[in-house]
């Protein structure tokens, strides 16, 4: 009788591990793929140093700006 309730425990313990490692796996998170058309170019805004997308970036002479009021009080300085 003790034979049997120790190979049921034990059972019961293998079970309860087998499904907390299954939980544990699928909660991983999966790979999400690339965005279409690869990584895109930062560049640093010339007045305050914030890193902003090529495709979003103010251009003017050479700098860019993160916004045009950025744009307007680095020309206005003088340089």
């Amino acid at each position: 009788m003790r034979t049997i309730l120790f190979l049921l425990l034990l059972m019961l313990v293998v079970f309860m591990a087998r499904r907390a490692l299954t939980r544990i796996g699928s909660n991983r998170p999966e790979a999400r793929p690339d965005p279409p058309g690869g990584a895109e170019r930062m560049l640093a805004c010339s007045q305050c140093g914030l890193h902003i997308p090529e495709s979003e970036a103010i251009r003017a002479g050479g700098d860019a700006f993160c916004c045009p009021e950025h744009q307007r009080q680095h020309t206005g300085r003088g340089s």
